[in-house]
């Protein structure tokens, strides 16, 4: 992951844009008005696995139809399954179509899952997922070699969960960390995918940035503002957006962003998330 870095007066300036190559990434400068370059700063990001976070990044759901006409005769599966219904652990435009299928097996009547690895739709030799009780959900792991439709690959650990909601869901298990330097001042960079079909750390709202601006040793998660009508954490750090770095908000930001919240305060007046938050409290 490759850093560009200005310094205007005492405040840092860093801003991102991701290009991926074998499941790395590297931003590009915004340059500020009236600040001297600080060069190239080349962040190494490290996979890290995440089966038992804390909460569930990244989670988003499964929706399964059951197998009727034309789908149910394209579908390879043992003679003993039945009450099959099908979706996508992931699929759009950019990866090529991994599917999961739900069934019983005669004189069964647990849910079981199966994985087509493959994207053949013949689930006759798909692994079938075996779930762990992870406090009070049920979780399965699972790695899947995503590909995409210009022809990159790579294996990324997924999950499968059920909660006592009895919805299925699915996760990315992994994100990538490491630890941008700037005069001697470690700051904390975290990337992970926003939905399980965001696997490659693209340059867009598929992958969630957090840098640890103030350099106080911890990443605040906690949605503090909107962005096009949706909530992102404090210290989210947005692809090709300058931030600041242990500074303190401009006169121009810091009115930027009370307009802002003062428009989220008329157009959410019953979201409590975004109801009297002074400016001084975002960053």
């Amino acid at each position: 992951m490759q850093w560009h870095s200005s310094i205007a007066g005492r405040t840092r300036w860093v801003s991102i844009v991701v290009a991926v190559l074998a499941g790395c990434v590297s931003p590009q400068a915004q340059p500020q008005p009236q600040a001297d370059a600080l060069g190239d700063v080349v962040v190494p990001l490290t996979a890290v696995a995440d089966s038992a976070p804390a909460q569930w990044r990244g989670l988003s759901n499964i929706f399964l139809d059951s197998l009727t006409g034309p789908s149910r005769d394209s579908v390879r599966m043992p003679a003993a399954w039945t009450g099959a219904a099908l979706d996508d652990v992931f699929s759009n435009r950019d990866l090529e179509s991994i599917r999961i299928l739900r069934f019983r097996t005669e004189g069964d009547t647990t849910l079981q899952f199966a994985v087509d690895t493959v994207g053949d739709l013949d689930f006759t030799r798909a692994p079938v997922l075996r779930f762990a009780t992870q406090g009070k959900t049920l979780v399965a792991n699972i790695e899947l070699t995503v590909r995409s439709r210009t022809g990159s690959q790579r294996r990324v650990p997924y999950q499968i969960l059920r909660f006592a909601d009895r919805y299925t869901y699915a996760r990315i298990a992994e994100y990538r960390t490491g630890t941008l330097r700037i005069d001697d001042r470690p700051y904390a960079i975290q990337a992970y995918g926003k939905s399980r079909g965001a696997p490659f750390f693209a340059p867009n709202a598929g992958t969630v940035f957090l840098v640890d601006m103030d350099a106080d040793g911890r990443l605040a998660e906690t949605a503090a503002l909107t962005v096009e009508g949706r909530p992102v954490a404090a210290e989210q750090a947005l692809a090709a957006t300058p931030f600041e770095l242990a500074g303190r908000l401009s006169d121009d930001m810091r009115s930027e962003l009370e307009q802002r919240l003062s428009r989220i305060a008329i157009e959410q007046p019953d979201d409590p998330a975004f109801r009297d938050v002074p400016a001084t409290d975002v960053f």
